[in-house]
């Protein structure tokens, strides 16, 4: 095996492969190749042959045998890394490649509640890489998805995309479409950060205190705000929503997607309604209580009364969920935007029916002579 050296980071070819040929070229940047030999690695066989069909199967759908990709997405992440990851996990599950006996992947099973062992601990292992805790009762076993794990399921099937692009289903189920977001958990795979939806209408926010928080979260979803490391919750801006600057880069940093919603909110006349809080049903159940009026619940008989600039709140079953602003509402859906989503700040479409909580601050601006 050689180690190819371009695109300004380590890109992993295999140079003996069974059958195969060694292009002058890398075929993912185009540049000529510089090697250093290396000791193959199993999943270094198995990510290379991943990577090469993957690559393949684009070229055919371009028509073009040329094509060139670029071998780093905006996370400093190289395919075939990407690619590596993926072997490793099917390797442990007893996946393979060999020269000359052709490949194997072993597929995940489909997990939920109750279950135990089998592909449990490789989904906690990559909830937990993700930063989504898998705390179970201190009496039970690793092996088994509990309640903690279904609350980190629902967690991140609310902050993620499958691969049709569409938002997952909050449902606690892990089949193929959450595996799918697992393996791809940010990067280009959930969308671009900072890409606003080209359907999304056009429309105006209800009160002064929306319209100045949702400007807000436009100008940081311009921003492209995203982890540093990917799965850490930390990067400079994201550290100024959660109070964390200063702390060591070490120190993981929290869930941010309330904190997101609570920064924008901060910018409106008279500060936020709520104050800074870290939880997304938190920040509903504060509202529930202390502003009359402000929040509908599941489920939402009236959709008028839904409205641009909004707070919606996914609920994960338990105390936890996912806070976002709504930019705009039409047919049924809700045009987003959302910290915290695929590790980035992302505008996202979802259903209404996805929600538990909308909360409105009408009543509230009146009150305080902002019409």
């Amino acid at each position: 095996m050689e180690k190819w050296i371009c695109c300004g980071h380590d890109i992993i070819e295999l140079c003996n492969r069974a059958g195969g040929t060694v292009p002058a070229r890398c075929f993912f940047c185009g540049e000529p190749r510089k090697t250093v030999t290396l000791s193959p690695q199993p999943e270094d066989w198995l990510a290379f042959e991943l990577a090469e069909l993957w690559t393949g199967k684009i070229r055919e759908f371009h028509g073009d045998p040329e094509t060139h990709f670029p071998s780093l997405d905006q996370y400093g992440r190289t395919d075939v890394e990407a690619w590596r990851a993926v072997a490793r996990r099917s390797i442990a599950r007893g996946g393979y490649f060999q020269a000359g006996q052709g490949m194997k992947i072993v597929p995940h099973t489909v997990l939920s509640i109750g279950m135990s062992g089998g592909d449990v601990p490789v989904l906690h292992q990559i909830l937990i890489e993700q930063g989504f805790s898998c705390g179970e009762d201190p009496n039970s076993s690793p092996q088994v998805f509990g309640h903690s794990t279904d609350s980190a399921v629902k967690l991140f099937q609310a902050s993620h995309d499958g691969p049709d692009t569409k938002c997952l289903s909050v449902d606690g189920v892990v089949g193929p479409n959450t595996w799918w977001a697992l393996e791809n958990p940010s990067g280009s795979a959930q969308g671009e950060p900072g890409q606003v939806l080209l359907d999304m209408p056009s429309q105006e926010p209800s009160n002064p205190i929306a319209a100045a928080s949702l400007q807000s979260a436009w100008l940081e979803l311009h921003k492209q705000v995203f982890e540093i490391p990917d799965g850490s919750n930390r990067n400079p801006e994201i550290d100024l929503y959660t109070g964390m600057s200063g702390k060591p880069l070490a120190i993981p940093g929290p869930a941010w997607c309330a904190y997101f919603v609570a920064w924008n909110f901060a910018k409106a006349p008279h500060g936020s309604p709520f104050g800074r809080i870290g939880g997304a049903q938190s920040i509903a159940h504060f509202c529930q209580h202390n502003i009359p009026g402000s929040t509908i619940e599941a489920p939402f008989s009236d959709a008028s009364k839904i409205k641009p600039g909004d707070i919606a709140v996914i609920a994960n079953g338990q105390d936890h969920g996912h806070a976002f602003h709504v930019a705009a509402v039409l047919d049924g859906n809700i045009w987003t935007v959302e910290g915290n989503s695929g590790n980035a700040i992302r505008s996202k479409k979802r259903a209404i029916s996805t929600c538990k909580y909308f909360i409105n601050f009408d009543s509230y601006a009146r009150s305080l002579g902002l019409g």
